[in-house]
Parts: structure tokens; C-alpha cells; sequence
């Protein structure tokens, strides 16, 4: 067990992303990390700038735990590589052996250089990703967030000429329409926010 073994672990920042799509820039998986970390803590801040916790009558989140979730939620990815959401959608049963190897990795390989209850305590919050109930608010705002952000890469892609990305745009805007979470109205009411 040694955390810095765990600190040189880089392959974040050489896993690409959108790998089966024609982009003009790569994105890799530590940026998408980064940019879901950064837009999970700008909705957070969002919301309690808007009174929307108040409002609703809502407990606050755990910072930490949303800010961890955004970190980690796609760490299977370490191992796995990037499964585009398209062949899980197209090949349900794909998805379903993607999420069954991602639960092993995540049980068995993510963090095994930590002490055991840290390595615990992460995996913990990789589960709850990957349950995919979406009953807490961190996870909400980490979905949200996750969302938010193919939807931007993607509509930066249009933005700089991409035609080729214009139905993900479409497709991440139509996720985004169904998730009808009442913190998550709100603040579209508030913002403008898809």
C-alpha cells in the first residue's frame, strides 16, 4: 500500500475520450474529470446563491462527497478504457457487461495501493455512481454535472466548425430534458440551464 504509487498513477490524462467520434480536439478523461469536479461545485454554488435548497426544503449536499463522486466517477476507466454511450445504448447487452466489468475493477483494482479505508471510502463513492438510482443530491449534481459537460464539449465542437458532433448535442440535450429533479428545475428556471 503506497500513496505515492497511487499519486503517480497519470493514465487519467492519456485515456481519450470520444474515441469513436470525429473530433477536432481530444479530450481526455482527467479533463472530463476536471470539468465535471469544476461544473458539480459551480451548480452547488448555484444553488445556494438561488435559495433553492431553502426553497424546496432540501438538506444541503456534502460538498466533499460531490466533490470526490465528480473525481472519481469514472475511474473504472482506468482499467476499462472509454466505452462510447452510443454502442451501450445500441448494444444493450454491451452496456450491461460494461457496467458488470466496471463494478469488478472498482471492487477488485481501483485503489488498491491506498490503506484499506481509504481505498474503501472512494470505492464507496464509485458505487453509488454506478448504481445509477441517482436518489442522493451528490449524485444528482455529479450526474448532472457529467451530462453537462459531454454536452458542452460538444457544443464547442459545433461552435468550431464539428457538424459531425451536432447529434450529440441533440441526444445529451434530450438526457438532460428528461431529468425533471425539483432542485434541478429550479434552477434552470433560475439560469437558463439545460
Amino acid at each position: 500500500m503506497s500513496f505515492l504509487s497511487f499519486l503517480r498513477d497519470r493514465r487519467a490524462a492519456f485515456i481519450g475520450r470520444w474515441h469513436a467520434r470525429q473530433t477536432l480536439r481530444e479530450e481526455t478523461l482527467a479533463e472530463h474529470h476536471y470539468f465535471v469536479l469544476h461544473d458539480s461545485l459551480v451548480i452547488l454554488d448555484a444553488l445556494r446563491h438561488y435559495g433553492i435548497f431553502e426553497r424546496l426544503e432540501l438538506d444541503e449536499p456534502d460538498e466533499l462527497t460531490i466533490l470526490l463522486m465528480a473525481h472519481f466517477h469514472d475511474s473504472p476507466e482506468f482499467e476499462s478504457g472509454d466505452v462510447s454511450g452510443a454502442a451501450k445504448r445500441d448494444f444493450p447487452a454491451l452496456g450491461e457487461a460494461v457496467h458488470a466489468v466496471d463494478r469488478t475493477i472498482t471492487d477488485s483494482v481501483l485503489f488498491r495501493d491506498l490503506p484499506t479505508p481509504v481505498a474503501e471510502r472512494y470505492r464507496g463513492l464509485v458505487r453509488r455512481m454506478l448504481h445509477q438510482d441517482y436518489n442522493t443530491l451528490e449524485q444528482q449534481i455529479v450526474k448532472y454535472a457529467d451530462s453537462l459537460e459531454a454536452l458542452l464539449f460538444a457544443e464547442t465542437e459545433v461552435a468550431i466548425g464539428n457538424t459531425l458532433m451536432a447529434d450529440v448535442v441533440q441526444q445529451v440535450r434530450g438526457e438532460l430534458a428528461e431529468r425533471q429533479w425539483p432542485w434541478l428545475i429550479d434552477l434552470r428556471k433560475e439560469t437558463g440551464l439545460p
